[in-house]
């Protein structure tokens, strides 16, 4: 099946972006801002609820994306904290009325640390990670820079985005091809990457 995208524009934002632009709330979909909430590796159907949740999970304990905003001030802080600690940062998401953000090393410290910052009530959580925002972003750029290469060896790319909700750079492509995902794999990393089949982008209007 052919999942069409519609894009606005091709440059893809974070969830919580990192001094890239100021959100006025979380992404709740979209891959690389929240990515979709289907096949993410975090519990959607039957999973337990936010507010029982400890305050630091692992990626896979999420709860489904996007339930309730977040207040700009506390993502404003969050992304501040973020940009300091850009060694450990995974990327942040809104879920079960939450802001959880990911950390590679030290949740439970970089957790108190931003409480402090931001406000000890505030609605902040963590979860545990991977890969660093950073170092997804990297690859997205390889990824992107190999385009034409990747095609002419019958690859046929249609979206490059970070994800999240996966700890992963998401490549669309075109095709239903088995050939294609292993190359993919073997030339990116099969623990870096997601490869979502028959996606075709379309700019919206169209």
């Amino acid at each position: 099946m052919t999942k069409a995208i519609f894009l606005v524009a091709i440059a893809v934002a974070c969830a919580g972006c990192t001094g890239e632009g100021e959100p006025a709330r979380v992404a709740a979909d979209g891959a690389g801002g929240g990515a979709r909430s289907d096949g993410r590796g975090a519990a959607a159907k039957g999973s337990v609820a936010a507010a029982d949740l400890p305050d630091v999970v692992d990626l896979s304990q999420l709860p489904p994306l996007g339930d309730g905003d977040i207040a700009t001030e506390v993502i404003e802080g969050a992304n501040a904290y973020a940009a300091e600690h850009q060694d450990h940062f995974a990327g942040m998401l809104g879920a079960g009325g939450f802001l959880w953000v990911g950390f590679t090393h030290g949740a439970a410290e970089h957790l108190a640390e931003l409480r402090s910052r931001v406000a000890p009530e505030a609605p902040v959580r963590a979860f545990t990670a991977t890969f660093t925002e950073v170092e997804l972003r990297a690859l997205q750029a390889l990824v992107t820079a190999d385009m034409s290469v990747l095609h002419d060896r019958g690859v046929n790319v249609s979206m490059v985005a970070v994800s999240v909700p996966r700890n992963r750079v998401e490549i669309g492509i075109a095709d239903d091809d088995d050939a294609a995902v292993e190359l993919l794999r073997r030339r990116y990393g099969a623990d870096r990457i997601h490869v979502e089949r028959g996606v075709v982008v379309q700019p919206v209007g169209r």
